[in-house]
């Protein structure tokens, strides 16, 4: 889907956030918005990014449907984020130690 480019410049783009993140010891930034959706992600999608200190940011989808990706979670509701991202950190810390 995106070319080795487009991959380099939204893994700088995460690095930036990363830092301002890190630098203001903020946990994490939920972003919403189109424009700053494009910016994280390389494209528009009805849903949120989730930006943590380190890792990779995960993409909490409404649609378009057929998104693909470990950190691609589709959610009915925004209600939903805050237990999902608990629940795939805790799924990934889990795969880690084991």
């Amino acid at each position: 889907m995106y070319n080795e480019q487009m991959i380099q410049e939204l893994r700088k783009r995460w690095n930036a956030l990363q830092q301002a993140l890190a630098r203001e010891g903020g946990d994490a930034i939920l972003i919403t918005t189109n424009v700053n959706l494009f910016y994280v992600s390389g494209r528009i999608f009805s849903g949120a990014a989730y930006v943590r200190p380190e890792g990779d940011p995960l993409f909490f989808v409404r649609r378009p449907v057929g998104l693909k990706g470990g950190n691609v979670i589709y959610i009915r509701k925004p209600e939903e984020i805050a237990l999902l991202e608990v629940a795939f950190f805790r799924i990934s810390a889990t795969s880690v130690i084991s």
